[in-house]
């Protein structure tokens, strides 16, 4: 939200008072971010892996804006190209909430998922190092991209993991009683052949093995 509020405030405007209009920008960006973002979190229980999850999506989409910006960056008006990533981030944002949901994604997941991102951002610089390319959109873009991938990869894997976890707790819990009956004809003839005893109570091994046996577990 503070760097959506800035590029907003700063669309057309010229002059010294830049710098003033910049900040104030970025405080009541923060202000608006801080009571959207607790709007949000009461509709729905994001988890820690979900938030990072989310973070990781907005900065790579905010760099696929960058990307789509960059080769035009000279030859256009700047400000209204700052327009780009400014929207690109929000609906990397928006797009990363509703993915998120349902999914609960555990804080190592979602450390995973950032990190990797971030890993795999590195490895697109040394990439685009290899081209010697002087275009913007080629430094930007290829780290961008890698990034998305290996986003959505682990993301994916995550979901399918959680949500089949999800699936057998849940039919775990509807089944909370189980029981099971088991019937051994055979031990009858089994129990005829054993000797009587004088003293039939005792403390070491069965009397009878049982012709049926029940179990009920919960």
């Amino acid at each position: 939200m503070p760097w959506a509020k800035l590029v907003i405030s700063l669309f057309g405007s010229t002059g010294s008072d830049n710098i003033n209009l910049a900040g104030a920008s970025l405080l009541t960006g923060g202000v608006a971010g801080l009571l959207v973002g607790n709007k949000v979190a009461k509709k729905y229980d994001y988890t820690k892996g979900d938030v990072q999850s989310i973070s990781a999506l907005t900065w790579i989409t905010t760099g696929l804006g960058f990307t789509t910006m960059a080769e035009t960056w000279d030859t256009n008006d700047a400000d209204v190209l700052l327009l780009i990533p400014a929207a690109s981030s929000v609906l990397g944002t928006l797009w990363g909430q509703k993915a998120v949901r349902g999914v609960n994604l555990t804080k190592r997941q979602g450390s995973t998922i950032s990190y990797s991102s971030g890993g795999a951002a590195l490895l697109g610089l040394g990439v685009a190092a290899l081209f010697e390319s002087e275009s913007a959109s080629v430094w930007v873009g290829i780290p961008s991209a890698l990034a998305l991938v290996t986003h959505q990869v682990l993301f994916s894997k995550y979901k399918r993991q959680n949500l089949s976890n999800g699936l057998q707790g849940r039919r775990d819990r509807e089944h909370a009683f189980r029981f099971s009956m088991n019937v051994m004809p055979e031990n009858y003839f089994i129990n005829q052949r054993m000797p009587v005893r004088e003293n039939p109570v005792r403390f070491n091994g069965p009397l009878s093995n049982p012709v049926v046996k029940l179990k009920l577990s919960f």
